[in-house]
């Protein structure tokens, strides 16, 4: 009875089914409106700090439109684009920033503050299963990129 009305109590943005067919589909509706509505949506402009290598990280973030350069001592080593996590390693470690991210063009993200996120995944672990694969996935895709010459255009597709 709960999980009938829940279902019936979800409703989504144009931008919210996308990303939920992209890259949460493994989510039934419910779970994933959980998961989006623990978040935030920001839009940020070019040239905003998103993660600084060796800083602590107290939020994770999924690109909806947009991109940024990430960078390791000062060199660009590659690009997040639309789907891509940010600070999911972080989330995952607990380390500081492995590296400095900057959007290198206005980018629009679903943010969640890392204890707000623990705390759903504590209550709903199979949000946190799904998840935890969500990331295995984004990370193979992210290692498998050719990053010779990248254009902020073309990291923006």
């Amino acid at each position: 009875m709960i999980l009938l009305r829940e279902r019936r109590s979800v409703r989504l943005s144009h931008e919210e089914t996308e990303l939920h067919k992209r890259k949460f589909s493994a989510l039934n509706t419910v779970d994933y409106y959980r998961l989006i509505r623990r978040g935030t949506w920001v839009t940020a402009p070019l040239g905003d700090n998103l993660t600084t290598q060796g800083s602590p990280v107290v939020r994770i973030l999924i690109i909806s439109d947009g991109a940024a350069q990430v960078e390791i001592d000062g060199t660009t080593v590659a690009y997040c684009r639309n789907g891509d996590f940010v600070g999911e390693m972080a989330f995952v470690s607990g380390n500081p920033a492995s590296a400095t991210v900057t959007t290198v063009k206005e980018t629009r993200y679903l943010m969640w503050r890392f204890e707000d996120l623990r705390d759903l995944l504590e209550k709903h672990p199979d949000i946190k299963s799904a998840l935890q694969t969500v990331f295995s996935k984004n990370l193979i895709e992210k290692l498998g990129r050719d990053i010779k010459d990248p254009t902020p255009e073309s990291v923006g597709t």
